[in-house]
């Protein structure tokens, strides 16, 4: 696959409150690429400070300056054949630079909520005896601090190399570091350390933009939804403009910063929508609603990108029941509800809820955008009397009731026994009765739907209570 690497261009702008007389804060947006193969990976990063930071070394004058002191033989020009800072000349350790390579602050007064910003790549292999990459896990840059009398340095963070020489690592990114709060103190010095390498001529790193700010920016939101200074990986395939934005409510200002990535082969989107399936461009099968992305390659170009965003119609064929009323899940369909097992329509049951007058198995038949399905079929109770075997009519009211219900028989039960239980089955109550033909019960529990059996040598009963 193609892969084009351009000097990275940007924008910074700078807005002042008028609460804080001059105080400036900028905000800068990165990306490693501006120029990419759809579907490629481009790094973005930011950059933020104030005015009122304790130190910032830009090395534009080509030389450390008298903040910072280094190793000897440090370069401020890449001699790489790519990835020059987009911030200019910077500090390089290359070949010259005497081994263990650092880059050291004078002391500082800093505090917890402290910041440490700063652009830095590693080297990637371009032939050069000054650009050879740090490629074992042991060979890259430390950032550590130390207090007086500074014989001890801690790790705040170290970058770990890979084998391939890939990833944001390796081209210039920006990287936002809190100030622990055990580095904390009035006289604390940072250095960004090298200790390990295969020699002079290998491993090579270089560092610009250093800054110490006084406080964290409050928040800081990209345009794609993502936060936060660290580098992030996106893989656009039109061409994008990225947006961050940092509200820093200690200084009470808000500014933002723009990033555009061009595309050299923008996608061909296909939006598609079917009943149950798509034939993909690669001639695989797509079965659920989503994003797809398909390279075919090209011979010295990049690749071909199709991006298929499928949407299946089929509609939802979810039942929700509390056993005398059967809803279907999907509320965008238009509805035709039929018994079992037959799936004999039912006249004038055409809508999303369905109450049956009789105890049955009933299913639902869904259409939506064209695409029909139906639902499994499922019991319903009608609240009632679904079972009398009694040689008499029974009555049961109030249904639905509060808790009290009256049971009446036209002719006198010699023994009986009622039993009220849960639709899981479990019991919620069981008593027997003698020489009865009037009962009034109080079926003692929640809200819902229970059955109640009655079992006689004269017959029986199976009701269906609601309680409300």
């Amino acid at each position: 696959m193609k892969s084009t690497i351009i000097v990275i261009s940007f924008l910074i702008i700078s807005l002042c409150n008028s609460k804080l007389g001059n105080t400036q804060c900028t905000v800068t947006a990165y990306a490693s690429h501006e120029s990419v193969c759809a579907g490629d990976t481009a790094y973005l990063s930011a950059q933020y400070s104030c005015d009122s930071s304790i130190m910032y070394i830009g090395f534009n004058s080509g030389e450390l300056g008298p903040d910072v002191e280094a190793a000897t033989g440090v370069m401020f020009t890449n001699p790489c054949d790519t990835g020059v800072s987009p911030a200019g000349p910077h500090c390089w350790f290359g070949s010259a630079a005497s081994f263990p390579r650092y880059l050291s602050t004078n002391a500082m007064n800093i505090s917890t909520n402290g910041t440490i910003s700063f652009l830095m790549r590693y080297a990637t292999d371009e032939n050069s005896v000054d650009c050879e990459d740090p490629e074992g896990p042991t060979e890259g840059v430390h950032l550590q601090y130390a207090l007086p009398p500074y014989t001890t340095w801690q790790d705040i963070q170290y970058w770990t190399p890979n084998w391939s020489y890939s990833g944001p690592l390796y081209s210039w990114n920006f990287y936002f570091v809190s100030i622990p709060a055990a580095a904390a103190g009035t006289s604390t010095k940072l250095r960004w350390y090298q200790d390990l390498s295969t020699g002079n001529n290998w491993d090579h790193w270089g560092i610009d933009e250093l800054r110490i700010n006084n406080t964290a920016a409050t928040s800081v939101v990209w345009s794609n939804g993502v936060s936060g200074f660290g580098t992030q990986s996106v893989y656009p395939t039109q061409d994008t403009s990225f947006i961050v934005t940092v509200t820093d409510t200690a200084a009470g200002i808000t500014v933002s910063d723009t990033v555009f990535i061009d595309i050299m082969n923008d996608a061909t989107e296909i939006f598609a929508s079917d009943c149950d399936s798509y034939l993909a461009p690669d001639s695989s099968i797509i079965h659920a609603t989503g994003t797809y992305q398909y390279n075919f390659p090209v011979a010295g170009s990049c690749d071909s990108i199709v991006v298929v965003h499928f949407t299946l119609d089929a509609p939802d064929i979810g039942i929700i029941s509390d056993s005398s009323t059967l809803t279907a899940v999907d509320s965008n369909c238009t509805y035709q509800w039929v018994s079992c097992p037959g799936f004999v329509i039912i006249p004038g049951a055409t809508n999303q809820s369905f109450t049956p007058t009789t105890s049955g198995q009933y299913a639902c038949i869904l259409t939506h955008n064209g695409c029909v399905d139906n639902t499994l079929c499922y019991n319903a109770y009608p609240a009632g009397i679904l079972e009398n075997t009694f040689g008499s009519n029974i009555s049961v009211y109030p249904n639905p009731t509060q808790g009290d219900i009256v049971v009446d028989f036209d002719e006198t039960i010699d023994v009986m026994n009622i039993a009220v239980r849960e639709l899981s089955g479990k019991l919620i109550s069981e008593q027997t009765y003698y020489n009865t033909k009037h009962l009034e019960l109080n079926i003692d529990a929640e809200p819902g739907i229970y059955f109640m059996t009655i079992q006689s040598p004269q017959g029986n009963a199976l009701l269906k209570i609601a309680r409300e």
